[in-house]
Protein backbone atom coordinates (compact mmCIF):
# COMPACT_ATOMS: atom_id res chain seq x y z
CA UNK A 1 0.00 0.00 0.00
CA UNK A 2 1.41 3.38 -1.06
CA UNK A 3 1.16 6.15 1.49
CA UNK A 4 2.17 9.75 1.90
CA UNK A 5 2.71 11.69 5.10
CA UNK A 6 3.74 15.34 5.43
CA UNK A 7 4.70 17.38 8.46
CA UNK A 8 5.89 20.90 9.08
CA UNK A 9 9.50 20.81 10.24
CA UNK A 10 10.16 24.55 10.43
CA UNK A 11 7.77 27.47 10.19
CA UNK A 12 8.96 30.70 11.71
CA UNK A 13 10.63 34.07 11.56
CA UNK A 14 14.23 34.25 12.68
CA UNK A 15 16.94 36.79 13.30
CA UNK A 16 19.60 36.37 10.58
CA UNK A 17 22.14 34.72 12.90
CA UNK A 18 19.51 32.28 14.17
CA UNK A 19 18.47 31.46 10.60
CA UNK A 20 22.06 30.78 9.60
CA UNK A 21 22.64 28.52 12.61
CA UNK A 22 19.47 26.55 11.92
CA UNK A 23 20.11 26.17 8.20
CA UNK A 24 23.76 25.30 8.77
CA UNK A 25 22.72 22.47 11.10
CA UNK A 26 20.30 21.09 8.53
CA UNK A 27 22.78 21.29 5.68
CA UNK A 28 25.57 19.76 7.76
CA UNK A 29 23.30 16.83 8.64
CA UNK A 30 22.55 16.24 4.97
CA UNK A 31 26.22 16.45 3.97
CA UNK A 32 27.10 14.07 6.80
CA UNK A 33 24.51 11.62 5.48
CA UNK A 34 26.04 11.74 2.01
CA UNK A 35 29.58 11.42 3.35
CA UNK A 36 28.41 8.28 5.17
CA UNK A 37 27.28 6.94 1.79
CA UNK A 38 30.72 7.66 0.36
CA UNK A 39 32.45 5.69 3.11
CA UNK A 40 30.06 2.72 3.21
CA UNK A 41 31.49 -0.53 1.90
CA UNK A 42 28.28 -1.53 0.16
CA UNK A 43 27.69 1.52 -2.03
CA UNK A 44 27.39 1.30 -5.77
CA UNK A 45 29.39 3.55 -8.07
CA UNK A 46 26.30 5.52 -9.18
CA UNK A 47 25.31 6.03 -5.54
CA UNK A 48 28.77 7.40 -4.75
CA UNK A 49 28.64 9.73 -7.74
CA UNK A 50 25.14 10.93 -6.76
CA UNK A 51 26.31 11.63 -3.20
CA UNK A 52 29.34 13.54 -4.45
CA UNK A 53 27.14 15.66 -6.75
CA UNK A 54 24.65 16.31 -3.97
CA UNK A 55 27.40 17.46 -1.57
CA UNK A 56 28.60 19.95 -4.19
CA UNK A 57 25.03 21.22 -4.68
CA UNK A 58 24.50 21.61 -0.94
CA UNK A 59 27.77 23.50 -0.52
CA UNK A 60 26.82 25.84 -3.40
CA UNK A 61 23.39 26.40 -1.87
CA UNK A 62 24.99 27.15 1.49
CA UNK A 63 27.15 29.87 -0.07
CA UNK A 64 24.08 31.42 -1.70
CA UNK A 65 22.11 31.28 1.56
CA UNK A 66 24.94 32.95 3.47
CA UNK A 67 25.01 35.82 0.96
CA UNK A 68 21.23 36.22 1.06
CA UNK A 69 21.06 36.25 4.86
CA UNK A 70 23.98 38.70 5.04
CA UNK A 71 22.01 41.13 2.85
CA UNK A 72 18.96 40.69 5.09
CA UNK A 73 21.09 41.27 8.19
CA UNK A 74 22.67 44.39 6.69
CA UNK A 75 19.21 45.81 6.02
CA UNK A 76 18.00 45.02 9.55
CA UNK A 77 15.51 42.40 8.40
CA UNK A 78 14.51 38.93 9.53
CA UNK A 79 14.31 35.61 7.73
CA UNK A 80 11.18 33.50 7.34
CA UNK A 81 11.86 29.78 6.96
CA UNK A 82 9.31 27.16 6.06
CA UNK A 83 10.10 23.51 5.47
CA UNK A 84 7.73 20.66 5.00
CA UNK A 85 8.87 17.06 4.93
CA UNK A 86 6.87 14.72 2.75
CA UNK A 87 7.41 11.00 3.04
CA UNK A 88 6.24 8.69 0.26
CA UNK A 89 6.16 4.96 0.85
CA UNK A 90 5.58 2.21 -1.67
CA UNK A 91 5.17 -1.49 -1.09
Amino acid sequence: MDTEHSFQLINGRFEPNEALALLKSLLEAKVSFHRGNLSADHTFEESVEASERRIIEIEKNWSEVQELVKRVKDSGGRVDIETTVTIHTAN
